[in-house]
């Protein structure tokens, strides 16, 4: 039993595993230990002083960056201090003081800039011309307050959490890898949403990420061709048309590229208590990881009248979207002061392609866009996709392996947008709609085995060959909310109501190799409420206030 146990807490740890080591401080005021928020940190390489890296320190002067174990040269920048410069390794640096710029200045010159942050009631902003430094929107998603990117690129908040990715308000397939692509160059700013109000669907766990692109105002034709190349081994590939006019204009954008985005090695320690005996366990691995991304985008619009627009957007993953990764190493475990080492490797790759069209409308009726209707229709279609992923374990007379493998059929997804808004006097807006939304796949099926030495192994409430037909979520949801100021208060307060239609059919064997059949037909109704508050203490403080509720949906 303990031997099955030490096996699954194996794997878990190298799910869980972290291929870099963090570099943090606190930045606060050398004169009155105040902290220094939204102050910018660059991450440069000794040797020809390239920037690899940057963050915002967040509202309480904290910031934190996960680096490879290298040494680097830190600039910390903030108006009104000097800069600050430090060469240094990955580790806590606890607490840096700035001192205050004193220079004095022959002349001053005003000039209107953005702010690199700023706050609203719901949202926080980030400027992308504030960030000249970064290459994708992955780069600028790295400065956001409280957000952390991994080396595989997954994001979360405080270290908890998936987002949901948005392109101009709107879901995006393949978020967080899209990401890598969007040169930051298109972006005008970046939205972070950690408690979504009730325009927004109910399901998720930190919140939404939405990239607005730049619109462009000037009439004719452009074209754009990049490509990017790095040591690792990334190669990428994209063109870009554009054409605008007083009544109508399109855009289409290519990409094409192989994106290394791990390669480096990791050392990790951990002790294992259990009741019977203590276990510790070293680890050395390396890992390797790349996932290929092809895509053709296109958008056409056309404005019939001088209030009204009609949009029309495709994406389409032609080839595949995929990538693998391999993590290969060695496992030293002592049990009672007893040596045993082990060979480990883990292998991963996935692969999809996909389909993904809107028709919007867009009617205003006034002349600043502050009263207006919307509606949209977006579709999404999957072709079969896998995802595998294989572990294994060998020692001398001792092999362990883990096969977890799933295949998706026929998965589309459609939604329908409606959605109103109106000034309520000069300082508020009421906002209103209604959004459907239907999930269904054909079939989904998961293969989830263990073997030692060759032979199975059953694992207790462990489910194996399971396979999902005919499953299909529908929701339907109404919203209301009501956004404004109240004195220097900003407040928006919101309702959304979500009906809930599933239905699917789920088979599996279970440790006792005994087949099972669940079918499952749910019908259930959920009210969200939600409120924010924002109020301005200072210029460069504020209090704000969020309450939302969220939903976890099972997938079955």
């Amino acid at each position: 039993m303990m031997k099955k146990i030490t096996f699954l807490l194996i794997f878990i740890g190298f799910g869980l595993q972290s291929f870099g080591q963090m570099l943090s401080a606190t930045l606060v005021d050398a004169e009155s230990n105040k902290p220094i928020p939204f102050a910018s940190i660059a991450i440069n390489l000794p040797a020809d002083s390239s920037l690899i890296a940057g963050k915002i320190s967040d509202e309480t002067g904290y910031f934190e960056i996960e680096l490879e174990n290298s040494e680097y040269i830190i600039e910390i920048t903030s108006v009104g201090y000097e800069k600050y410069s430090i060469k240094s390794t990955p580790r806590a640096l606890q607490t840096i003081a700035l001192k205050a710029d004193t220079k004095v200045l022959e002349d001053v010159v005003i000039a209107d800039k953005k702010d690199a942050i700023r706050f609203e009631v719901d949202r926080k902003i980030l400027n992308a011309e504030s960030f000249p430094q970064a290459e994708v929107a992955l780069d600028l998603i790295e400065n956001l307050p409280s957000i952390k990117v991994d080396l595989e690129g997954n994001i979360t908040y405080r270290n908890d959490g998936q987002f949901t990715i948005f392109i101009n308000g709107r879901p995006a397939v393949g978020g967080e890898q899209r990401l890598r692509s969007i040169p930051a160059s298109s972006i005008d700013r970046v939205e972070m949403i950690t408690n979504p109000g009730s325009k927004y669907d109910a399901e998720g766990s930190a919140g939404i990420i939405n990239i607005v692109m730049k619109k462009r105002r000037l009439e004719g034709i452009s074209v754009n061709a990049e490509a990017r190349f790095n040591s690792m081994g990334t190669t990428t590939g994209s063109i870009y048309f554009d054409k605008e006019e007083k009544k109508y204009g399109w855009t289409i954008n290519g990409y094409l590229g192989k994106n290394i985005y791990n390669n480096g090695e990791m050392e990790q320690r951990n002790e294992i208590f259990t009741a019977e005996e203590n276990f510790m366990m070293q680890t050395k691995v390396r890992q390797t990881g790349h996932y290929q991304n092809n895509y053709l985008q296109y958008d056409f619009y056309l404005k019939p009248g001088e209030k009204n627009r009609i949009t029309l957007s495709g994406n389409f993953n032609p080839f595949y979207f995929g990538g693998e990764s391999e993590a290969k190493g060695q496992l030293d475990e002592w049990n009672e002061g007893i040596k045993t080492s082990r060979n480990s490797t883990t292998t991963y790759d996935y692969q999809y392609r996909s389909i993904q069209g809107s028709l919007a409308f867009e009617q205003t009726f006034d002349e600043e866009d502050k009263h207006k209707l919307t509606t949209n229709i977006d579709y999404e279609f999957f072709s079969p996709g896998t995802d595998n992923e294989i572990f294994l374990l060998d020692s001398p007379g001792k092999s362990e392996k883990r096969h977890a493998q799933t295949v998706e059929k026929g998965e589309r997804m459609v939604r329908l947008k409606l959605d109103y808004v109106r000034p309520l006097g000069e300082k508020f807006n009421i906002n209103g709609g209604a959004d459907i939304n239907t999930h269904y796949f054909e079939e989904v099926s998961i293969l989830n085995q263990f073997w030692i030495n060759d032979e199975p192994l059953a694992i207790p409430n462990e489910k194996t060959n399971q396979r999902l037909k005919d499953y299909q979520q529908d929701v339907y949801a109404p919203y209301i909310s009501l956004k404004g100021e109240w004195s220097k208060l900003q407040i928006q307060a919101g309702l959304r109501y979500e009906y809930t239609l599933r239905k699917s059919d789920l088979s599996f064997t279970n440790s006792k190799q005994e087949k099972v059949q669940q079918l499952y037909d749910d019908k259930f109704g959920n009210l969200f409420p939600s409120l924010h508050l924002l109020y301005p203490i200072t210029e460069s403080q504020q209090l704000s206030f969020g309450y939302s509720t969220r939903i976890r949906r099972p997938w079955y």
